[in-house]
């Protein structure tokens, strides 16, 4: 009897190894899904929660305990958040576009087909101009006034 008492500690042992390691490498997981997910959902810390199914505190539990998590967390500079935004709003009014929607149709040609005719009103450019008194011999040098 005590061989197989023996047995069964060995293998509940080796099942709560198994079993630790695997919280062990779900929580890493949902960590890098945290990461990914906060540009997703530009920075809202409760709504990056939600979706990978942890309370607030877990969160700044991990802040605390984990330097790595919280190193990535921090490296995330607001210009990410912005183009994350960027490419948020850019998929969608491709979706609409797609969609036939003719103000995101129209709105796409004013902003992207400038070149190609489909503007409202003429853009103009400052570009500045040097005087050439070689080529205006008979003008006055407004250098000289």
């Amino acid at each position: 009897m005590a061989g197989i008492g023996t047995a069964l500690f060995s293998t509940h042992s080796k099942h709560s190894i198994i079993n630790n390691q695997t919280t062990m490498d779900t929580r890493e997981a949902k960590k890098e899904l945290f990461v990914d997910t906060m540009l997703k959902t530009f920075g809202n810390v409760t709504q990056t929660c939600q979706i990978i199914g942890i309370v607030r505190q877990t969160y700044y539990d991990w802040l605390k305990q984990d330097a790595a998590f919280k190193e990535r967390i921090d490296s995330i500079k607001p210009e990410d958040y912005m183009e994350a935004k960027k490419d948020y709003i850019e998929a969608q009014l491709l979706k609409l576009v797609a969609k036939g929607n003719p103000a995101a149709i129209i709105f796409s040609a004013k902003t992207l087909c400038k070149d190609r005719g489909y503007v409202e009103r003429t853009e103009t450019v400052n570009i500045p101009v040097t005087w050439n008194e070689e080529k205006y011999t008979d003008a006055p040098n407004p250098k000289a006034e």
